[in-house]
């Protein structure tokens, strides 16, 4: 069996148990340990978590996705490319950070009509959004 055949064996298997994984996570273990309300709040708080990512990179992901092949040169450390794509989603991520925080009464308002149980676990769309987007930005340069 040729390498090409070989990868795409590996790669249809893999993303198989992958497909199975996130069903048992989901449909499983989800609907066993948590109510639905509390599904709610985990969605919630990943949308949100996600949205936030979206906002704080500022752009730099789909730069990233589109000219880093030609600045990749590990000898001359790409020339200071990923660097400033840090720099500027560390920015992003203080910046939007900075504004959830500020405009925490207004969301806290939205919320409480929408749905109150979301309020105490709002802080944490800001850990996640800050793990996505850093997440995007390494997965981008590998």
């Amino acid at each position: 069996m040729g390498i090409v055949k070989k990868d795409a064996l590996r790669t249809t298997i893999l993303s198989y148990i992958g497909l199975v994984l996130g069903y048992l996570n989901k449909a499983v273990l989800f609907i066993v340990l948590l109510s639905t309300v509390e599904i709610g709040i985990v969605n919630l708080l990943i949308t949100s978590g996600l949205f936030f990512a979206q906002m704080s990179n500022l752009g730099t992901i789909y730069v990233t996705w589109r000219f880093f092949p030609f600045f990749r040169n590990e000898a001359k450390q790409h020339y200071g490319f990923l660097l400033l794509n840090f720099l500027v989603v560390l920015f992003g991520s203080v910046l939007f950070t900075a504004l959830f925080l500020l405009f925490q009464d207004p969301i806290n308002e939205y919320f409480a009509s929408k749905s109150p149980l979301f309020i105490p676990y709002a802080w944490w769309v800001i850990p996640v959004g800050i793990g996505h987007v850093f997440f995007l930005l390494f997965y981008l340069i590998l």
